[in-house]
């Protein structure tokens, strides 16, 4: 099977982790136990109708060392394979526009996490895009690699959960022309 790669001007794919059900709040605090959800939203920008769209999704969650939660569960009303700790593969059942919820994770936290860990979106282990690429196909069968996002648990000043893109010079320039 060959894949088609993307070379008009599309837009770019994410996958981003929010602590709200809104999509707006990239960190949690895990200051006591009890259970943490995050939200995964499959997005693209800019969102352009009938083009920021996809079909399917295939990543995995990772957490860093210094988080202390539990995945416990997850839902998500998609048709999927696998689970998001070690490789999860989404068929949306059709084409649909972006942004898209696919999927609420429920950790069981302790209170215990370090400052600054995270949760990150990365590639699937077993992909078909390449080497630990996060991998999504559009509604013509081209695939896209979406930017993983990461979800800061018990941010501090020394960890922003602000979202940071890639630019250059020219471009920041132009803002202030």
């Amino acid at each position: 099977m060959a894949l088609a790669v993307n070379a008009h001007a599309q837009p770019t794919h994410y996958v981003s982790l929010y602590a709200d059900p809104a999509h707006s709040v990239k960190y949690a605090h895990d200051t006591a136990p009890g259970v943490l959800t995050v939200y995964v939203v499959h997005e693209a920008q800019p969102i352009i109708p009938n083009v920021s769209v996809a079909t399917s999704l295939d990543f995995r969650v990772s957490q860093s060392s210094g988080f202390t939660g539990v995945w416990l569960e997850e839902s998500t009303t998609h048709l999927f394979l696998g689970s998001s700790p070690t490789g999860i593969r989404f068929a949306y059942g059709g084409c649909l526009q972006l942004p898209t919820r696919v999927l609420e994770i429920h950790y069981s936290v302790f209170g215990t996490s370090d400052e600054c860990s995270y949760l990150e979106v990365v590639g699937h282990p077993d992909e078909i895009c390449g080497s630990d690429a996060i991998c999504a196909f559009d509604c013509e069968f081209e695939y896209h690699v979406p930017i993983g996002g990461r979800l800061v648990i018990n941010p501090n000043a020394e960890c922003s959960p602000l979202p940071v893109a890639l630019t250059t010079w020219g471009k920041i320039k132009s803002l202030y022309r």
